[in-house]
């Protein structure tokens, strides 16, 4: 019996999306390497720059498990174990933040980020048990992930902007 996972038929949507992920970390580090004495002055632009950059590296990551020629039960299992240390990035900033005595500062979106992991932790698991909904959750989560992560950038720009007009 065949597997339900047919790589060849995500194999160009996951090199689009990877470009995609590359393409805006590579213009997310230029920016915030420009900006980057107001982005270190500033502790919430410092944990939103750290978390995107760290959530773009591993979206891309992510694309590169599926674009991986292995059985379904393997990248099953990485896109779970991804999924879940994608969670932890929006858990993460939120314990940070109240830490730092920010707690009014959490990201209303902080939810909306973690039941988009919730989604691609769940997809990965239903991949490994071979079940074909689960690459559709995946790539929901992958969309939702890049359309969050271009408005996080913005958001930082827009917080760079006026820092440095202070």
């Amino acid at each position: 019996m065949g597997s339900t996972y047919q790589p060849e038929a995500w194999q160009t949507l996951y090199t689009t999306l990877a470009t995609s992920v590359a393409a805006l970390a590579g213009l997310l580090f230029v920016a915030m390497s420009i900006h980057i004495e107001a982005i270190m002055r500033t502790p919430i632009l410092r944990f939103r720059s750290a978390i995107t950059a760290t959530g773009l590296v591993l979206a891309f990551t992510q694309a590169g498990a599926v674009l991986v020629p292995q059985p379904a039960v393997a990248l099953g299992i990485e896109l779970a174990i991804l999924g879940f240390l994608s969670l932890m990035l929006p858990v993460t900033m939120a314990i940070r933040l109240i830490r730092a005595g920010m707690a009014s500062r959490i990201p209303k979106r902080t939810p909306v980020f973690a039941c988009v992991y919730l989604l691609g932790t769940a997809g990965g698991v239903l991949i490994a048990f071979d079940l074909s909904l689960g690459m559709y959750l995946v790539t929901a989560q992958y969309f939702a992930t890049v359309a969050l992560f271009f408005l996080n950038a913005w958001i930082i720009m827009i917080g760079v902007s006026e820092e440095e007009s202070l």
